[in-house]
């Protein structure tokens, strides 16, 4: 009997497969036969039909996207329907004399292309933050969760508060440089636990890679690195303030004896002195002390600290950010 039952189910589920893979090819016949009449036509009113068919077609999947993604909202997914549109339309009117065979498979990649573009955006500092603020307290990744229009607004605030915290901390070590804090250790750290991150380049839920930082350098003297570090930094922040500071770059000026020559250090090869396991100690210990810094300065700004308050829970990780539990 349970075998007869199991049979049964398997039988109304691929039932059900064909008869959904029915409907789209048919929806997708659809599409096609409007696209061809409007790419001749070129009428506002088969546009329009073409444009509700093909909404219709991909929104679903849309919105299985921003649920998963937890960034579902109506006006996110109106953003990426009419962004689609916008692109279709532009294809069509630049390409009437080309037909594609299967329009609705075309269309249907750029509806994909916007969602997964909206939700790399949505989920930027989550994705991108490189310090324990937006992991657990094991490393993984902090879920945000499905989100419903109220729910969006209140992620917008936090990721706005997040970028504020963390342009702070890179403000902090770029101007850690010290006696006590060496120009090649704040390269560890911002190598291992920031570009890494800010060019995603290994896994959200991992807070550092000593290995990926070692491989990026490469064979870069530290003047090397340190152009390309700001160039990154400043990039991803829009900032061109965003610079080591003056003790970094004294410190890379000094001349050390290298191999019996007598250099700059900035012309040293930073691999060649030092490997990932000391890269993975720098950055470890560089992230305390920025995070005792960057704590410092957060307290004296009581608008940031409200904007805590009001964004996150009392339970939340980035609470601890704010109280220096980290």
């Amino acid at each position: 009997m349970m075998e007869v039952k199991n049979n049964q189910g398997q039988a109304e589920k691929i039932s059900s497969l064909i008869e959904e893979s029915d409907g789209k090819n048919s929806k997708g016949k659809e599409i096609q036969r409007v696209y061809l009449r409007y790419s001749e036509t070129m009428e506002e009113s088969d546009l329009g039909e073409l444009f509700r068919l093909l909404d219709s077609y991909c929104v679903g999947y849309v919105r299985r996207q921003l649920y998963n993604k937890g960034c579902y909202s109506v006006d996110n997914e109106y953003d990426i329907l009419t962004d689609s549109k916008l692109v279709i339309w532009d294809y069509i009117r630049k390409n009437r004399e080309e037909k594609k065979e299967h329009f609705a498979n075309y269309a249907f990649g750029i509806y994909r292309n916007k969602a997964e573009d909206l939700i790399r955006k949505k989920s930027k500092i989550r994705k991108r933050m490189p310090t324990d603020s937006i992991t657990g307290e094991e490393g993984e990744d902090l879920e945000i969760g499905v989100m419903d229009e109220a729910i969006s607004e209140i992620f917008e605030n936090r990721t706005k508060t997040m970028m504020r915290l963390l342009h702070i901390y890179c403000e902090t070590f770029l101007d850690l440089a010290s006696p006590t804090r060496s120009a090649a250790a704040l390269l560890a750290l911002c190598y291992a636990r920031i570009l890494s991150h800010m060019l995603e380049e290994i896994p959200d839920n991992k807070a550092t890679s000593a290995k990926w930082a070692f491989g990026k350098m490469g064979n870069q003297s530290l003047y090397g690195l340190r152009r390309e570090s700001e160039e990154i930094i400043t990039d991803w922040f829009d900032d061109k303030a965003l610079v080591w500071g003056q003790s970094f770059l004294d410190q890379l000026s000094e001349i050390v004896d290298d191999d019996g020559r007598n250099i700059p250090r900035g012309d040293t090869i930073y691999t060649a002195h030092y490997g990932a396991a000391k890269i993975e100690d720098w950055a470890d210990s560089m992230h305390r002390a920025t995070m005792r810094k960057a704590i410092e300065v957060v307290n004296t700004q009581q608008d940031l600290k409200e904007e805590i308050r009001d964004s996150y829970s009392r339970t939340d990780i980035l609470q601890k950010f704010y109280k220096g539990e980290r």
